[in-house]
């Protein structure tokens, strides 16, 4: 009995002693609020980070951390809360289906609270047919075809696009953002920026990638696919 509580007693001081020194991490933290362009606030609206800077040197640079990112959605209110428990600066993606998108780059814990508007979004839409003894008829399917854009910064945005029973798909997205310009390094430790470049809007069925020029105000051409003995083609044509 004594030898059970003298082993208990070790356990507890020992336990006591990790906790209280262990440091304990300061967590930070930025509210912001998602909204339409009415400033009508937007409940659900999934948001996530997608790419990370850390802060080396006296300069900030982007790093690259392997995991599942974090992601979340905005409550009734639209509001969200980005935590921080190192110095990092983040970037986000905001999505609601029927809506836009909306990308914000380097939020930091000292940023202000954050008000980001999502937009109504631009057209994208078209047709998937499939060729069968020279009859074409509609494909219809959800995941056949892959909305994304290209993330030189960390994670593409990509999303699967559902085809009803006549073969349509549509989206809507925003023109593509402009990435902050980036410190590099290099080999010779050299510390130079490099400018950053802006993504195209691709839309890809079967590894056809077809890539869309996005501008404010103006119509998209409709995209048309057609599978055919195993061989997918995709090409853009104007409206009809």
């Amino acid at each position: 009995m004594n030898i059970s509580r003298h082993f208990l007693l070790k356990v507890v001081l020992l336990s006591m002693l990790f906790t209280s020194t262990s440091p304990a991490v300061e967590v930070r933290q930025v509210k912001g609020r998602v909204v339409d362009e009415q400033e009508k606030p937007l409940a659900n609206v999934k948001w996530r980070i997608t790419g990370l800077e850390e802060f080396r040197e006296g300069k900030w640079f982007v790093a690259n951390r392997t995991g599942v990112p974090y992601e979340d959605y905005t409550d009734a209110n639209g509001c969200f809360v980005l935590k921080f428990r190192e110095k990092l600066r983040y970037d986000l993606e905001f999505d609601k289906p029927g809506l836009g998108q909306a990308f914000v780059y380097q939020v930091a814990a000292d940023s202000p609270e954050l008000t980001v508007v999502i937009k109504k979004g631009i057209l994208i839409s078209g047709t998937i047919n499939r060729l069968s003894n020279g009859v074409s008829e509609p494909v219809f399917g959800m995941g056949l075809i892959e909305l994304r854009l290209p993330n030189g910064r960390g994670i593409w945005y990509q999303k699967q696009l559902f085809s009803d029973s006549v073969g349509r798909f549509a989206c809507y997205v925003c023109p593509p953002p402009v990435p902050p310009d980036e410190n590099v390094k290099s080999v010779t430790g050299e510390i130079h920026i490099q400018k950053s470049i802006i993504s195209k809007w691709q839309v890809v069925l079967a590894g056809e990638v077809v890539q869309i020029d996005v501008v404010e105000d103006k119509p998209i051409p409709e995209i048309h696919f057609e599978i055919q003995v195993n061989v997918t083609r995709g090409q853009v044509r104007p409206q009809s």
